[in-house]
């Protein structure tokens, strides 16, 4: 189960690896609301995955980095999982529909990754790399439903600071003052 102290420790693990991604302020996007965002497609893959396949292969024994892992994806998760095991040194296979666009095909295997290539759909994919699974023993990287390493990038908000601009709180003058300003406007 995801506690606190997992999250302070995949940090800290994941500094090692990855580009710190700050929040980013963005008050434009949705007008009237404190919006701050993460750009985690500033990371080498373009994505948020390779934080999750990155910590749940930071915590595998010898034995199971040994025998390698297994994951499934269309794309994003693919990269992630790639990226993972090649700077852990573990071999990766990695099942994707037939249909999923070259781009992200190729990105997988630039990283080192093993693609097998299955007819059909996600559905597909993710059944064939469960065969896989059983038939080699290596350890599946699921994309999403991992209790171990439920990791998708927002676990870091509890921890962080936007890096411009200052946060929520201490934004509480400035906003009541640009508040008064307009109200000024209006009345004058």
């Amino acid at each position: 189960m995801l506690s606190l102290d997992k999250i302070y420790q995949a940090s800290f693990i994941l500094k090692k690896v990855l580009h710190s991604t700050e929040l980013v302020y963005a008050p434009k996007l949705v007008p009237g609301c404190e919006l701050y965002i993460k750009p985690e497609n500033l990371q080498v893959t373009g994505s948020f995955k390779v934080r999750g396949a990155y910590y749940k292969m930071s915590q595998l024994t010898e034995e199971e980095k040994a025998a390698g892992v297994i994951a499934c994806s269309a794309g994003n998760h693919a990269q992630g999982v790639a990226l993972a095991a090649k700077a852990n040194g573990i071999h990766a296979t990695i099942c994707i529909p037939a249909g999923a666009p070259i781009s992200k095909v190729e990105a997988t295997k630039s990283y080192g990754a093993e693609v097998v290539l299955v007819k059909g759909v996600y559905d597909d994919a993710y059944a064939r790399a469960v065969e896989i699974q059983k038939e080699t023993g290596k350890t599946f990287i699921h994309p999403y439903d991992d209790e171990d390493y439920d990791y998708d990038g927002e676990d870091e908000f509890p921890t962080q600071r936007p890096a411009r601009e200052p946060a929520f709180e201490d934004r509480k003058e400035e906003r009541r003052s640009s508040s008064d300003d307009r109200r000024n406007k209006v009345v004058n």
